[in-house]
């Protein structure tokens, strides 16, 4: 979906697939194969063995100390088979053992969650404004910061089963895609009132914040859902590599759908909301400038509600807004043309001030369910639609997790740019 990776390095890459919890056989392998870049020339076997064990060690009590020593025990014992087998390295050293034996001291909540299939996942992507003083000022920090000190970090507690509980436990893939949208297109949030549809998990929602939006609204249906999100979003309120920098605290709430919503940069609003229920009362309580969805037009039959909701939240956002029948447009737009598309300074800026957007993605499981979900937006929403999936094809690939195992940068995603009113930006397109 995605191309133009960023260069990690083998450690930033063996941090970000262990906080990420992913197959613990691929970290150990990952990890027999990290190059010292320091002390590695002419060094015998067993002091590269040392080495690249220390590295999988300080990883891995930074999960222990958050949360994950299940997983921790896990990957060590990984690490001790491999070395039986002489398949990596050719004997475990004292700091995979003294891991191994903090992991194992586990508390009963560990194991409680674990069991039921949570674990608390950090995704490392690349940073978005951290600054050379602000690497070096954090190289001799903590395990993460030494180990990946240029990286940001969502944090979130997740199911692993996608198929467990509600859809909205799991990190699904459009999610990250809309994440490295927003970065790659900040525009589009900053400065504006931004309302996000099935927030789910909360990995877009804790990236949109540290953005700035003007104000920002999550969104979820069920109640176990909205408390995960908000625990989540809390989570990370204050960062992971730059914790000191001010402008990444803010204060997480819950509302009420019909409350108006305060612009304040520093506070996100947690509301439930069932798209089949949204009334215009509600929607101009909202007024967003933008409105968010990712990865929720998986099931047809939930797609007229939320085709209703994004109707509603742009036909109520107190602003002039166009009646007419929708259309669909496929737009070969480049991230710059996103971009532009909401700057301050780009000539059809009243127009797009007077007619707020939706942001719709969705990674493509089922092609009819697409098919199904333009014809709602253009035909029951009266949507003028443009397909601006090209844009998002040429994102670069921020979360450094992507693999070819689980990566969320090889779904094949569909985005679409939703207005009540035409909007003609001089880009070539093709109507349909």
């Amino acid at each position: 979906m995605t191309t133009g990776a960023p260069a990690y390095t083998a450690r930033e890459r063996l941090a970000a697939l262990a906080y990420a919890q992913v197959n613990p056989q691929e970290v150990v392998r990952l990890a027999s194969a990290v190059e010292d870049d320091i002390h590695g020339a002419g060094d015998g076997d067993d002091a590269v063995d040392e080495r690249q064990q220390r590295v999988l060690s300080d990883i891995l009590r930074v999960l222990c100390a958050r949360g994950g020593k299940p997983y921790a025990s896990r990957v060590c014992r990984a690490a001790f088979k491999a070395v039986e087998r002489c398949e990596n390295w050719v004997r475990a050293t004292d700091a995979l053992a003294d891991v191994m034996a903090e992991a194992s001291d586990v508390d009963a909540h560990d194991i409680d969650s674990d069991a039921e299939g949570w674990r608390t996942k950090v995704y490392l992507y690349r940073a978005l404004d951290v600054s050379r003083e602000v690497v070096i000022a954090h190289r001799e920090g903590d395990a993460r910061r030494r180990l990946a000190c240029d990286l940001d970090a969502v944090e979130a507690r997740v199911q692993m089963n996608a198929l467990a509980g509600s859809t909205g436990a799991f990190a699904w893939s459009a999610g990250f895609v809309m994440s490295e949208f927003a970065m790659s297109c900040p525009e589009c949030v900053r400065d504006r009132r931004v309302i996000e549809l099935g927030s789910g998990a909360g990995v877009c929602g804790a990236v949109l914040a540290r953005l700035r939006p003007r104000a920002l609204v999550l969104t979820d249906r069920d109640e176990s859902t909205l408390e995960n999100l908000a625990r989540n979003v809390r989570a990370n309120a204050d960062g992971v590599n730059d914790a000191n920098i001010p402008s990444r605290a803010y204060d997480v709430t819950f509302d009420a759908i019909e409350a108006p919503v305060v612009d304040d940069v520093s506070r996100v609003s947690i509301r439930a909301l069932d798209w089949g229920r949204m009334s215009a009362r509600d929607a101009r309580a909202l007024s967003p400038d933008v409105v968010l969805a990712a990865d929720c037009a998986y099931d047809p039959d939930l797609i007229p509600s939320l085709v209703h909701a994004i109707r509603t939240l742009l036909d109520h956002s107190g602003r002039d807004t166009s009646t007419d029948c929708g259309s669909f447009t496929t737009s070969l737009w480049s991230v710059d043309d996103a971009r532009a598309f909401f700057l301050d300074d780009a000539p059809q800026r009243r127009q797009r001030r007077s007619s707020p957007c939706a942001i719709v993605v969705s990674a493509v499981r089922q092609p009819k369910t697409m098919d199904v979900l333009i014809n709602a937006l253009v035909h029951d929403g009266a949507l003028h639609v443009r397909d601006i999936t090209s844009a998002f094809a040429r994102l670069p690939i921020r979360f450094a997790h992507s693999d070819a195992e689980r990566a969320h940068a090889l779904d094949d995603c569909r985005a679409f740019l939703c207005t009540t009113a035409m909007v003609h930006d001089g880009v070539d397109d093709e109507h349909t």
